[in-house]
């Protein structure tokens, strides 16, 4: 797995290891940056080959043969990512999230200082929008996506705070 994730390999063998619990930000940051980019670039790559239309058909196909709720909405979702209209705004910002999410991991991988206030930033900047989604629907996965972006601020804040304290 570490090979599969670039900068994982350099994380776990790190000399100087970072705090556990920043190296799982950093694991779950890298981790994360390549499911969004693998799918990003997946959907970029269906309208490119225009291999949208036939999953269209197959999600309509899907739709009309559901037996149960969970499988309705999954398809439901499914036809609403493949519509033309949606396919390459959805890849592009979930390429987009993913190399701007690269970007926070390798940074504080790297041990930069502005990494930290890249992600406290940009984590900062999703949990009104997270909230917001929350508002509109309760789900396990809303709440638990907001917990760990919550986390994430709260904890590296929290490391500056320190850091700035111990220098004083």
């Amino acid at each position: 797995m570490a090979g599969l994730v670039p900068g994982l390999q350099l994380l776990m063998s790190m000399n100087t290891a970072p705090e556990p619990t920043l190296r799982l930000i950093i694991a779950y940051k890298l981790v994360r940056a390549g499911a969004a980019l693998l799918a990003g670039l997946t959907f970029l790559g269906l309208v490119v080959t225009h291999l949208d239309v036939p999953l269209r058909a197959a999600a309509l196909r899907l739709e009309d043969q559901t037996a149960n709720a969970v499988a309705a909405a999954g398809s439901g979702m499914l036809l609403w990512a493949v519509e033309p209209s949606h396919i390459l705004g959805v890849g592009s910002l979930l390429t987009l999230d993913g190399l701007v999410t690269f970007i926070e991991g390798w940074a504080l991988l790297r041990g930069w200082r502005w990494g930290v206030w890249l992600v406290v930033v940009a984590s900062s900047l999703l949990i009104p929008v997270e909230i917001g989604a929350l508002i509109d629907e309760v789900t396990v996965f809303r709440v638990v996506v907001l917990v760990i972006n919550a986390f994430i601020v709260g904890w590296l804040l929290r490391q500056r705070w320190l850091a700035f304290v111990n220098q004083a």
